[in-house]
């Protein structure tokens, strides 16, 4: 009985002396928690792969947990946790989302990484369906300003700066940034733990990555006018006077070099032959006012119009070469089909835009129909519409281009739209147009977002000398349209008027 005793006590001291270790010299074991489960989740399947299973390799534990449950009741569970480590929480990762007009307080003891932006825009109701272009600018008392995000502006709606700012500009005030924040409580754990959630972010099998900067979303901004007839005396001035660039254009010339892409209509053939082809108007001008156009900012004009032939075939394919030879981009003529079917590809601002310009206006009082000098098989001419168009859009469109349609089209002198124009212009939206710019009716008609896309169906006269006495003939305008991530969010018309050989901002 003696020798139980003995045993009993020795246990006993043992037991003792096994708590008191445990108790005074069990090793801590540091814990980072995590607030967020989706966080806690990509971080820890990260923490596995640097770690292993057996956190004992790691100078701290990732936790969402303050008190873990513990599942198994069993005894040896039960023993196992009354031995574990004591644990005490270092860090804690939290989400903070802010406003640049109210940003996130960032305090000494936290590290702030910036993992997601939101960009919001707000926008009014789109009224452009006066004939008087200063209307385009007119916001009725009872406007509202929705707020909403890029892929999501109301139907019918145009995005609008906010403070002198777009989208993408440093301090833009609607932008929604999500930070993660991780708040130290020991100072000794802090670069350990910087140091993970750094390889955490270069992983790439991590869905949580740090944005440096604002997203890719640059605005590209593309500019359009109507009809240009250059004669009447204005390519003396643009090709003979120093100061021409400001005689013919005024104050719009800033607006149309300021774009990053600008696009006319040149109303008449570019020749020096004198044959010319039975009809009301005969339009032609010299090659040499195409370096003063270039100048003013254009960088593609269309010339698949009804007075391109007014000189017959030979000022047409005139007209070809001067504009190759000159440096500005056209499409939708050329020596035989193939090539009035190209599109004119160039790339800005990193994305790639495609351009085509199509001839749809109706027959001539004169009886010129444009359709007689469509480009077919080997014959030199204009692409003239049909449904291969639109194939060739949709094949461009899976290629991630912005394409962009310049149309002629419409009745002359009409302020409303005929429904063969609408109809064609809504199909090439259909297809993957995000612009179509329309000439040809001489005067304004109405600008509308359709779908994903934006339609100006008659952009009217933008230089044209002699046109005053025809009602509404002298209202101008130059469409601005801004995309953001190959959406057009920005619909910025500047109302002009012309006064004989100036066009200039109302």
């Amino acid at each position: 009985m003696k020798k139980v005793k003995i045993v009993f006590n020795i246990l006993i001291i043992i037991l003792i002396l096994t708590l008191t270790f445990f108790v005074f010299w069990n090793p801590k074991q540091y814990l980072v928690f995590v607030e967020n489960q989706e966080i806690y989740d990509e971080l820890f399947s990260v923490f596995e792969k640097e770690f292993g299973k057996n956190s004992q390799k790691s100078p701290f534990y990732l936790t969402n947990q303050v008190k873990p449950k513990i599942e198994d009741k069993s005894f040896n569970r039960l023993i196992q946790n009354l031995f574990q480590p004591s644990s005490e929480i270092v860090a804690n990762i939290s989400l903070a989302k802010d406003f640049p007009f109210n940003p996130v307080e960032k305090l000494e003891n936290q590290k702030v990484y910036k993992i997601g932006e939101k960009n919001f825009i707000p926008s009014v109701e789109m009224n452009f369906t006066s004939s008087k272009s200063d209307d385009y600018v007119k916001l009725p008392p009872d406007f509202s300003v929705s707020i909403s995000e890029i892929d999501k502006i109301p139907e019918n709606h145009r995005g609008v700066k906010v403070e002198n700012q777009y989208v993408t500009e440093e301090g833009y005030k609607f932008r929604e940034n999500t930070y993660l924040v991780c708040s130290f409580f020991d100072e000794n754990s802090r670069d350990e733990i910087q140091n993970f959630l750094e390889k955490a972010f270069s992983d790439t099998n991590c869905n949580i990555t740090l944005v440096e900067k604002s997203e890719n979303l640059t605005p590209l901004f593309i500019a359009g006018v109507g009809d240009m007839m250059v004669g009447r005396g204005v390519q003396e001035i643009l090709i003979y006077y120093k100061d021409g660039l400001a005689r013919v254009f005024a104050d719009t010339l800033p607006i149309l070099q300021g774009a990053d892409l600008t696009l006319g209509n040149l109303e008449g053939a570019i020749t020096y032959h004198n044959e010319i082809l039975p009809k009301t108007y005969n339009f032609k001008f010299d090659k040499k006012v195409l370096s003063p156009l270039k100048n003013a900012g254009f960088d593609y004009l269309m010339i698949n119009n009804n007075h391109v032939f007014d000189y017959g075939q030979k000022g047409f394919l005139d007209s070809i070469n001067a504009l190759k030879e000159a440096g500005i981009a056209t499409s939708g003529v050329g020596k035989n089909y193939e090539e009035a079917s190209k599109f004119y590809i160039t790339k800005v601002k990193n994305q790639n835009v495609a351009i085509i310009s199509v001839g749809a206006y109706p027959k001539e009082r004169s009886g010129f129909d444009g359709a007689n000098v469509a480009a077919t098989g080997e014959n030199p001419g204009v692409l003239w519409k049909n449904d291969k168009i639109f194939q060739s859009v949709k094949e461009l469109k899976k290629q991630g281009m912005l394409i962009i349609a310049s149309v002629h089209d419409g009745d002359e002198y009409g302020f409303k739209t005929n429904e063969a124009q609408k109809d064609f212009s809504e199909k090439l939206i259909d297809s993957g147009v995000s612009l179509v710019l329309e000439s040809h009716t001489h005067v304004l008609q109405p600008i509308q977002r359709y779908k994903d896309g934006i339609i100006a169906y008659g952009l009217g006269n933008f230089v044209f000398p002699g046109m005053e006495e025809i009602p509404g003939a002298t209202e101008s305008l130059v469409l601005r349209v801004g995309f953001v991530d190959g959406k057009p969010i920005y619909v910025e018309p500047y109302p002009c008027e012309i006064d004989g050989t100036q066009v200039r901002g109302k």
